[in-house]
């Protein structure tokens, strides 16, 4: 668990090295809940689903994670390839395969970041669905990504 930790930290911090260079990322403001993104960065958080269609309906407000983030502001949701459990499908009466999967759906908020005893909270606001999902340009990544190039 401390290699899975240490990982984390270090990928972290090479992420946000490389979006500080990327000078539309540089640009934008660091948001807070009080002051909402009016444009979505160039990054997108990966999130199975039926989760990030939960997120789209708004009624998924926490994103549960091993580390935490700093980044706050809109940004890009993608549905990853890797389906949730079956169990969490039956729940929204749905199956693998009824929800977008390996595209971008939509975009949410981060308006927070909290630790828990188990690991972290994101707290999530205001989602957007796209009228139709996009393939990404870049390859997606486990936790986040550019999916777009300049």
């Amino acid at each position: 668990m401390r290699q899975k930790s240490a990982y984390f930290k270090n990928f972290a911090k090479r992420l946000m090295a490389s979006l500080q260079k990327n000078s539309q990322f540089a640009s934008q403001p660091i948001q807070t809940p009080q002051s909402p993104a009016t444009e979505t960065q160039n990054l997108a958080l990966s999130v199975r689903q039926p989760y990030a269609e939960q997120i789209m309906r708004g009624t998924k407000t926490i994103e549960y994670r091993s580390a935490p983030t700093d980044i706050r502001g809109r940004i890009y949701l993608y549905a990853s390839s890797t389906p949730g459990h079956f169990s969490l499908f039956q729940k929204m009466n749905a199956e693998p395969g009824d929800f977008p999967m390996r595209v971008i759906v939509g975009t949410v908020e981060i308006i927070s970041c909290k630790s828990t005893a188990k690991g972290y909270e994101w707290y999530l606001a205001r989602p957007a669905r796209l009228e139709k999902p996009v393939k990404a340009d870049n390859a997606p990544q486990p936790i986040w990504f550019i999916p777009f190039k300049d």
